[in-house]
């Protein structure tokens, strides 16, 4: 086999740090079948644990960009030890990495691995909860499904993260996973759109709302009874949208309030 050399030298313990690292490098110009064979990736998967970061990051960086099947269970499983490990004995980066090979990695129904990073998403960094949000969305929408309650009511509470560049990932995610007759999400992020403090968030979820609206009209056709209902509980919270989605479901601007006289 093409690269065989290389595959034995990552297994190899007597090949320095920096001679590994080298050969991951090599690899990176190969076809994705070599790296999901059986050989390249449980060679990868054992470097997961290397005490270099160097050496780890690199392995993990190259299932992330590899993209290997969604088939290799070994893989995702090994994957999940690295976001799952104990503060001490796992970096944020490698975390990181983890989540972003997971998210192109993962089959749609491994919910064992969704609950793993739907817990990442808790996590006390903030790019870790950014990356484990992001490959919510990413995995779910990879079905080829729009609708996701499970995921989707994991992604609503990073709706009120303190970070907004968490909450901008959030309303993506769920962009991707929710659709009109998901009421709660629709009505979460509409409310996002309005309140939230961020003007890029606030842009980001107006714009998911435009992206489930034109989905859902294309594939389920009317939306007229989603749409009542989404307006009428719109009105009861007193949410004020952008004028281009408000218009585009025919809700009316609610009209200014009354200056007080002095």
């Amino acid at each position: 086999m093409e690269f065989a050399s290389d595959i034995a030298a990552l297994e190899d313990e007597s090949v320095s740090p920096f001679d590994k690292w080298e050969t991951i490098r090599r690899l990176e110009h190969v076809d994705k079948e070599t790296i999901s064979s059986t050989n390249c990736a449980a060679a990868l998967m054992k470097l997961f644990k290397h005490e270099q970061s160097l050496v780890k990051h690199a392995a993990l960086e190259l299932v992330s960009k590899a993209c290997p099947s969604r088939n290799n269970q070994a893989l995702v499983r090994a994957l999940m030890k690295v976001v799952e490990a104990p503060k001490d004995k796992m970096d944020s980066h490698s975390r990181v990495l983890a989540l972003g090979a997971l998210a192109r990695c993962t089959p749609p129904d491994d919910f064992l691995c969704l609950e793993s990073v739907a817990s990442a998403c808790k996590h006390e960094e903030t790019e870790i909860r950014k990356a484990a949000v992001k490959c919510l969305g990413q995995v779910s929408s990879d079905s080829g499904e729009r609708s996701h309650p499970r995921i989707s009511r994991k992604l609503l509470p990073l709706l009120q993260d303190f970070d907004g560049g968490v909450r901008e990932q959030a309303v993506r995610a769920l962009a991707k996973v929710s659709s009109f007759k998901d009421e709660p999400c629709i009505i979460a992020m509409a409310m996002t759109a309005s309140r939230d403090t961020s003007t890029a968030v606030r842009k980001a979820a107006e714009d998911a709302l435009m992206q489930c609206y034109e989905h859902d009209l294309g594939s389920l056709g009317d939306l007229t009874g989603e749409v009542s209902r989404i307006k009428t509980e719109l009105r009861e919270i007193n949410c004020q949208l952008e004028p281009g989605f408000a218009a585009l479901i025919g809700l009316d601007p609610l009209p200014a309030s009354p200056k007080k006289s002095r």
